[in-house]
């Protein structure tokens, strides 16, 4: 999740609510476009739970939901997807979700890091 910076912070009040409660679920996954997450919330969690998962795969999401259903869990996967940087074209995003009004305010350390590689203009003052 260090690596989809903004994200809206709705995504995090979802898991807590779906967590919470006599009704709550073992596990909420919040998804990404590439297959993967950007965010998990456990009520508990079981040494082991993900070992043997490939990281950084189109695969990923599914083979945790896969893995923790085996083990009884009861998995909710949010339906919206957020995004994630892991390519170049991924940039594009970062950049318009800064450049979109509130935008720097959701990711002030990336806009920070970018600006200081000159990957981002300065902000105006």
């Amino acid at each position: 999740g260090a690596d989809s910076p903004g994200r809206p912070v709705e995504r995090f009040e979802t898991i807590l609510r779906l967590l919470s409660g006599p009704a709550a679920e073992d596990v909420v996954i919040a998804p990404t476009a590439d297959g993967g997450y950007d965010a998990i919330g456990l009520r508990r969690c079981p040494p082991g739970l993900f070992a043997d998962i490939t990281w950084s795969a189109p695969t990923t999401l599914e083979e945790t939901v896969r893995q923790f259903s085996a083990r009884g869990m009861k998995v909710t996967v949010l339906e919206d997807k957020w995004w994630d940087v892991d390519e170049v074209q991924d940039l594009e995003l970062l950049r318009g979700l800064l450049d979109s009004e509130g935008g720097r305010e959701r990711a002030p350390a990336t806009a920070a890091a970018l600006e200081e590689v000159g990957l981002r203009a300065p902000a105006q003052a």
